[in-house]
């Protein structure tokens, strides 16, 4: 989706929006989500269908979904053990908030430098020297760690590339925020930390027998984020397995993202539960080689308006009242 809390949502259960509710961010009223829809109860994500099949399962970075109860928010949707930035609004009532906000005369709690957290549901001090993303990145780690002898799944949802975009680590001499200088230093920070992280996994011998898939979940802002256009919609995707995916390849195939979650069944060797609807198409067939093709369609949503894309045509800001654009995109 051109925004980030439906799309995740489409992530997390192989479901397009029209069927979670999830169709725009909540609060707002044009397709969001449906009254009294509760995540955790009503869908069914990865991480709730494979730990009852042996999987240690794990959370970092950002939530912004359902869920009003910051101690159970992540056990709740399947996760074991979390690192979630919050909003004030998670805490208890007479909690006190113990992180930065930003900007630092603001309400909004921050995602990067003196970061409000919680750890398996329990908020705790940070400082204004502590960098949010370094802290989810040690984490992974960390569970990476504790974990490497058994099955498991990581969800890191990352802060960066988000605005603000404001200095880190590497680059302490920008001044300001929110420039295309901050931008490029946030992307090359991302880049940073998916270095670690697949560092580690060689280090602890599991990175042949580790599916990585990596994905943005918008657009970027002031480039497409928020409009119902592919623009908005097309991210790049990564998936990485020395053992399993053969490297350096670029594929022109059509996946979306609801494709994620059965495409992670397929590899675990976890069936479909009968009664589960998934709009999503395992993309491990294709991965392995066992066919040439992956699927015809691709759909997206943003509040009312919809985008489809096919190889060869591109459906945009479509709704029940407005037809939006249609375009030829060549036969390759």
């Amino acid at each position: 989706s051109p925004v980030c809390s439906p799309t995740r949502v489409c992530l997390m259960t192989g479901r397009y929006g029209f069927r979670t509710g999830w169709c725009n961010m909540r609060g707002r009223n044009a397709g969001s989500p449906r009254i009294g829809a509760d995540l955790a109860r009503d869908e069914r994500n990865f991480a709730q269908l494979l730990a009852p099949e042996g999987y240690a399962t794990g959370f970092a970075g950002k939530w912004q979904l359902t869920g009003d109860n910051l101690k159970t928010m992540g056990s709740d949707m399947g996760f074991a053990e979390s690192l979630i930035w919050i909003y004030t609004g998670y805490l208890a009532k007479g909690e006190t908030y113990k992180g930065g906000f930003y900007p630092p005369d603001g309400k909004k709690s921050s995602r990067y430098w003196h970061p409000g957290l919680a750890r398996n549901g329990i908020h705790f001090e940070t400082t204004p020297e502590d960098y949010g993303p370094n802290l989810f990145c040690d984490f992974c780690l960390d569970f990476m760690r504790s974990h490497k002898k058994e099955p498991f799944l990581l969800y890191y949802p990352m802060a960066l590339i988000h605005r603000p975009w404001v200095s880190t680590p590497d680059t302490p001499e920008l001044k300001g925020d929110n420039s295309r200088a901050h931008l490029k230093a946030n992307v090359e920070y991302a880049d940073k930390i998916v270095g670690r992280i697949v560092n580690e996994l060689d280090t602890l011998g599991i990175r042949e027998d580790t599916v990585i898939m990596f994905l943005g979940d918008n657009g970027t802002q002031d480039a497409g984020k928020s409009t119902p256009t592919e623009w908005g919609a097309r991210v790049p995707f990564i998936i990485n397995c020395p053992g399993t995916v053969p490297a350096g390849q670029v594929s022109r195939e059509l996946s979306d993202i609801s494709d994620v979650l059965p495409t992670m069944l397929d590899y675990a060797g976890v069936e479909k539960p009968a009664d589960l609807i998934l709009d999503g198409v395992s993309l491990a067939p294709y991965l392995r080689g066992e066919t040439d093709t992956h699927r015809p369609v691709i759909f997206s949503c943003l509040g009312q308006y919809r985008i489809l894309r096919t190889k060869h045509y591109l459906l945009e800001q479509n709704s029940a009242d407005d037809f939006g654009q249609m375009f030829y995109c060549g036969e390759s």
